[in-house]
């Protein structure tokens, strides 16, 4: 389903593939460009959603509401533990000249995460703890 250093197996057992859930992300009205990050001592996966090609046309959306849009648009698709539990909505766009894209729009996970590591500490979700390499 999904290359294997990219699913996760979280602290209740379930394996979530990342790319799975941003693919399925995607269909929210805020979602272009999305992150997900899980840990093997976690039971939830957040997500980072990078402002759209262009950036924001109106005023950047909340966490909350994107996160709502998110929900409705995962209900039926995704199991309850690949759906995010915290989302971050960034004003940052992300494009290949920063590194965190490659040419061809694919996410750099693991510059991503380096770029990202003091906001996913934030979230109670440190990668650097040596736990998960996703």
């Amino acid at each position: 389903v999904d290359r294997v250093k990219h699913t996760v197996k979280l602290s209740g057992g379930e394996f979530v593939a990342l790319n799975k859930v941003e693919s399925v992300l995607t269909g929210s009205r805020f979602v272009e460009r999305v992150c997900v990050f899980a840990r093997p001592d976690k039971s939830y996966v957040v997500a980072l959603v990078s402002a759209p090609m262009g950036g924001w046309l109106t005023a950047v959306p909340s966490d909350a509401e994107c996160l709502a849009d998110i929900k409705a648009v995962c209900a039926g698709k995704l199991a309850r533990f690949e759906i995010p539990r915290v989302v971050r909505v960034l004003e940052e766009e992300w494009v290949p000249e920063d590194g965190l894209i490659t040419p061809t729009m694919k996410n750099r996970r693991k510059q991503i995460q380096e770029h990202y590591a003091a906001l996913l500490k934030e979230l109670d979700y440190d990668m650097s703890a040596g736990i998960a390499d996703a």
